[in-house]
């Protein structure tokens, strides 16, 4: 597909900060000293934040982005796109780690380092998913807004797509 600009592109912004998000994960992560209870906890809530943000961003494209194609779409593509639909599973696996972690709270040393080498999993799971599915997002889902959506409503999906991601807080990403 030829390249979109910018101002039609619903996903570029939101994806940046995804991959922007995912980085500062695995920085922070690789950076932890689980031996210590201050970096733990700190990790830990940063993670909370984080992917309370990505589950936001999964929300918007499934509610509204997609919300909003499905019915312009024929029969034929519907069905496709309802198996290419994606669900949290993942991320609502890695949002209870972090959530039963910040129980374990000021755990023992050998406790954290155990829960921290299975954060790492999960974490790296995760991620090795979800920025092919980024990927997949833009070549099948963009495609598509393109075809359904005049210019002007591509425009105002896009903006409402930023408003509701925040990014216009943020700057661009």
């Amino acid at each position: 597909m030829p390249s979109v600009p910018e101002e039609l592109n619903v996903y570029r912004r939101p994806h940046s900060l995804m991959v922007k998000l995912v980085n500062d994960i695995e920085r922070e992560l690789s950076a932890t000293d689980f031996c210590d209870a201050q970096s733990y906890l700190q990790l830990l809530g940063h993670l909370s934040t984080n992917f309370h943000v990505f589950q936001t961003h999964e929300e918007i494209e499934n509610r509204y982005i997609v919300g909003e194609l499905m019915p312009r779409l024929p029969c034929n593509h519907k069905a496709k796109l309802e198996n290419d639909l994606h669900s949290d599973n993942r991320l609502s696996t890695l949002v209870n780690l972090v959530s039963e972690g910040l129980q374990m709270g000021w755990c023992s040393e050998e406790a954290r380092v155990d829960f921290g080498e299975r954060l790492k999993t999960a974490i790296a799971s995760f991620t090795v998913d979800f920025l092919p599915h980024m990927r997949e997002e833009e070549e099948v889902f963009l495609p598509l807004l393109v075809q359904y959506f005049s210019e002007p409503e591509l425009k105002k999906l896009t903006r409402d797509v930023i408003e509701l991601h925040h990014l216009n807080d943020f700057g661009t990403h």
